[in-house]
């Protein structure tokens, strides 16, 4: 299996969030072939290809186009990941085979920092692409409309906030193309075998939003063992902001 990551550095400071996967990538993915594009300052770029310790590619691109264009040239299913996960033992592949997407589903909630109603997705901290059956399924959707100046339709990649008489709605970055080919989802105890931190390569600027996202992942970034109670406060963020 293939594992691709996106490694972004816009800030020196943030760079252990940049470099964080890489100390248990292979506890989650021990015999993966993994490719990390480095989007980084250049300062940060010899630090991450050296954590990374493997193939890398230094590119200048943003999170959405990334995935279109790997989804566009690639053939064979591959897993998107962040740099701010954990991975507690290996990631279990067994019930993926015949999927377009897999992953963890993130509910519909309101988000404090983009003061927006934030639509349901299955989330790209971790996500298993088949880009051959995402391209069918998009090539479906595609053809229920016709393609015309007139009826020009989205990028089904890219993140988007919407108005509407109730308020603005955000989609995040692939729930477009969930509500158009849908998806499955991770089980349960394959989402036990990591953690993510969210946020991890721009807490910088969510903080004010979420106060003390900083200090967790700073816990983390010292002591591995603290990103285990992070999924139950995040389950805990998604319920008491439900919508």
């Amino acid at each position: 299996m293939n594992v691709k990551i996106l490694a972004t550095c816009r800030k020196l400071e943030l760079l252990p969030a940049a470099t964080l996967v890489f100390k248990t990538l292979r506890t989650g993915f021990p015999n993966a072939k993994v490719t990390v594009y480095i989007n980084a300052l250049p300062e940060a770029v010899e630090a991450i290809r050296e954590a990374a310790g493997c193939t890398v590619v230094e590119v200048e691109t943003i999170h959405h186009k990334w995935i279109e264009s790997l989804v566009a040239l690639e053939n064979e299913p591959f897993f998107i990941c962040d740099t701010d996960m954990v991975f507690w033992r290996k990631f279990d592949q067994s019930n993926l085979i015949g999927s377009h997407i897999v992953g963890t589903l993130t509910p519909r909630f309101r988000d404090p920092f983009s003061r927006c109603v934030t639509m349901e997705r299955l989330h790209t901290c971790l996500l298993y692409i088949n880009p051959s059956l995402v391209r069918k399924r998009i090539a479906r959707w595609d053809a229920m409309c016709p393609n015309s100046v007139f009826t020009p339709k989205v990028n089904l990649f890219y993140p988007m906030v919407m108005p509407t008489p109730f308020g603005n709605t955000f989609y995040d970055t692939l729930a477009l193309l969930y509500s158009a080919i849908g998806g499955t989802f991770f089980t349960a105890d394959q989402i036990a075998s990591f953690d993510h931190l969210h946020c991890g390569t721009w807490v910088d600027l969510i903080e004010s939003s979420m106060f003390g996202m900083s200090s967790i992942h700073k816990s983390v970034f010292n002591d591995l063992s603290a990103a285990k109670g992070l999924r139950s406060m995040q389950n805990e963020f998604y319920k008491r902001n439900a919508c």
